[in-house]
């Protein structure tokens, strides 16, 4: 797997001093995703966690409903390529996307003329187990602590436990 960061030579500039120092930065690479053998999308991406990006892309883009689904894939890490095939699901060349207009042009669901989802759900959980969850998350941030350089999130059940964590250049893929 490609390094997450890379050591770079600069000049500090602060106040009136300057110097000379070697700092860690947070690299950035493509992933791009075949769907069914055609092009669908290339994202800007860390290089690491392509599975949960190329599936959670696919989900959160209403392209795969249930894991069911899928009838193969395969991750090529080297080249940061997903090769999907899922079934049902047919793509003409206006479904390629752009990651970029992709983000930028996202419209919530009333703004195009849909329902919102909506969640039922009895579920509660306490102030203090959300804060507590969040300062785990900051002490995990671990490579955010070296660089500086990217973002990160977490998925955790109602007890309490962080089930994934993941840190990424790239908000939207975090």
């Amino acid at each position: 797997m490609e390094e997450k960061g890379t050591e770079v030579n600069l000049t500090r500039i602060k106040g009136n001093k300057i110097e000379e120092i070697s700092d860690l930065v947070a690299r950035e690479t493509t992933f791009t995703i075949l769907l069914n053998k055609k092009k669908l999308v290339t994202l800007n991406c860390s290089p690491e966690k392509y599975k949960f990006l190329g599936l959670g892309f696919l989900y959160t883009s209403g392209v795969l409903q249930k894991k069911e689904d899928i009838i193969s894939f395969d991750i090529n890490k080297k080249q940061g390529l997903m090769d999907i095939k899922i079934k049902g699901v047919s793509l003409s060349s206006e479904d390629i996307i752009n990651s970029n207009l992709w983000i930028g042009s996202y419209q919530q669901p009333e703004e195009q003329g849909e329902t919102p989802l909506s969640i039922d759900t009895s579920l509660k959980i306490c102030s203090n187990l959300v804060y507590s969850l969040i300062s785990e998350m900051q002490e995990r941030a671990n490579f955010f602590k070296l660089t500086g350089g990217v973002h990160s999130c977490a998925l955790a059940d109602k007890n309490g436990s962080i089930i994934l964590f993941s840190e990424d250049i790239s908000r939207y893929n975090a």
